[in-house]
């Protein structure tokens, strides 16, 4: 049976869950604060400002709006790339909409200058494309902040271009130094047919063409249109060039690592070799004898070339040039084998190894014959690093003197080229330009030219008196050689 306590105890216990009940349904929460409705839309003229509000940045850039704003004053700032920060303070009033745009260009201290340099003065202006009409030395203002392409076009000088950028109530220098192009225009690889910088040897046709050497072969320029030929397209089996001479018949006579070509209009010929028409298939020099003979200087002597027939001399000598004296001797210089000389009275090679003073410390690059003198371009010999001639020269006659030139020393002269009564010295150090004297000379190189370094290889002359200028890893120059002497003299007589 059920016990009449338990009972009791246990409806108590009901009574008492049931009134807790009761009292929970009937709790009421405090009321909660009604939601901002204010607004404000900002919008800009140019768009895409950043939008900040009391100085945080509300991640929203213009146009766009702000919503759920409380009835008060805000300050909101718009900062844009290149152009001055804007603050507006704006007042809220309870449930508001406002809107807010802001024209950065009615501002004129929201704009920029640019200030327009050139050296030389007088250049003509073009801003993105457009020209302004007048010339530099010229400031121009009221531009909206951006970037702009400034051009500057002056006669006798390369166009270029720079890119500025124009900010809020900011002065801009566009400063550009345009090459000058009234003597000295480069051709390079970044701006012609050049399939590089690195020339070997020039020469010059009837056809007033050049003809370029290269370590990728030969480059054909007739002033207009480049060609260029390399094993890939032509009959050449190596690519790097050492010499290219041109004879009467306008034929072009090439020297290559691997065998000499003849190029007569469109037709190829080889000599090898294997048959044995070359001592060796390395050309260093081609030169063309009056009497009609062809000289071709090999790393293993010289090959003559009489009519279709070769013969073979001063074998065992690296021959890197050779030229004929007034009595029809023969001169040939070669690369650590000294200084040697062809006697045609007696038909025999003189050696001046041990006979001149340091001849064996001399290392020949070329040799050029003159009426007064012949003439020797020196490197620092490879068995004695000690040498330091550039330029040598040996009187005619019997005592044949030598003389040294001091301020040549220490200079890799290639090449020694004659026009008129002028010697032209292609070393390292640029360009020596002189009459009769070695020492009373005009140099050309990168601290007087367009040049931008001064290892000169070679040059060649067209028939309008132009110098066409061969260098090592700087590309091709013309030099407007004839001008420059008219324009001196002009201005000597003034």
């Amino acid at each position: 049976m059920i016990n009449q306590n338990n009972i009791l105890k246990i409806s108590f216990l009901l009574f008492f869950l049931l009134l807790s009940s009761c009292e929970k349904e009937v709790s009421v929460t405090p009321p909660t604060e009604p939601v901002p409705i204010s607004s404000i839309f900002i919008d800009s003229n140019p768009p895409g400002a950043k939008i900040y509000e009391d100085g945080r940045n509300s991640s929203r850039v213009t146009p766009d709006s702000l919503n759920w704003l409380e009835e008060r004053t805000y300050n909101f700032t718009l900062k844009k790339e290149l152009f001055r920060d804007t603050s507006i303070l704006v007042t809220l009033q309870k449930d508001e909409k406002k809107e807010i745009f802001v024209d950065y260009y009615s501002n004129p201290s929201m704009l920029g200058k640019i200030k327009f340099i050139s050296k030389p003065e007088g250049a003509s202006i073009f801003l993105n494309g457009d020209s302004l009409e007048f010339t530099t030395p010229a400031e121009l203002g009221e531009l909206k902040p951006g970037r702009y392409t400034v051009t500057y076009k002056k006669k006798y000088c390369y166009p270029d271009s720079i890119e500025v950028t124009v900010s809020s109530n900011q002065l801009i220098d566009a400063v550009i130094t345009l090459k000058d192009t009234t003597y000295w225009v480069d051709f390079k690889s970044s701006n012609s047919g050049l399939p590089n910088d690195l020339l070997r040897c020039i020469a010059v046709d009837k056809d007033n063409v050049i003809w370029l050497g290269t370590l990728d072969g030969i480059v054909k320029f007739d002033g207009s249109n480049w060609t260029h030929y390399y094993d890939g397209n032509s009959p050449l089996v190596d690519n790097e060039i050492q010499v290219i001479r041109v004879d009467e018949q306008n034929r072009k006579w090439i020297g290559t690592n691997d065998g000499l070509y003849v190029l007569d209009g469109s037709a190829w010929t080889r000599y090898t070799e294997n048959p044995k028409q070359l001592p060796n298939k390395k050309v260093y020099e081609i030169y063309f004898a009056p009497s009609g003979e062809v000289y071709v200087g090999t790393a293993n002597g010289i090959g003559i070339k009489s009519e279709n027939e070769w013969t073979h001399t001063l074998i065992y000598n690296s021959v890197r040039g050779i030229d004929i004296d007034p009595e029809g001797d023969i001169w040939a210089v070669t690369g650590g084998g000294g200084l040697r000389e062809y006697i045609q009275v007696v038909g025999l090679w003189y050696s001046y190894y041990d006979d001149l003073e340091r001849e064996k410390d001399r290392w020949y690059n070329c040799v050029k014959v003159t009426d007064e003198k012949i003439w020797f371009g020196h490197a620092p010999s490879v068995d004695h690093p000690g040498s330091t001639y550039g330029l040598t020269s040996i009187e005619h006659g019997d005592s044949k003197r030598r003389t040294n030139y001091p301020i040549y020393d220490g200079h890799w002269v290639y090449d020694i080229v004659i026009n008129g009564n002028e010697k032209w010295i292609c070393s390292d150090k640029g360009i020596y330009v002189f009459e009769t004297n070695p020492e009373d000379y005009k140099r050309y190189n990168s601290s007087n030219t367009l040049m931008e370094r001064s290892i000169i290889r070679g040059v060649a002359f067209d028939s309008n008196g132009n110098a066409w200028v061969a260098t090592e890893n700087n590309g091709l120059y013309k030099f407007k050689y004839s001008l420059l002497k008219r324009n001196s003299f002009i201005n000597n007589s003034l």
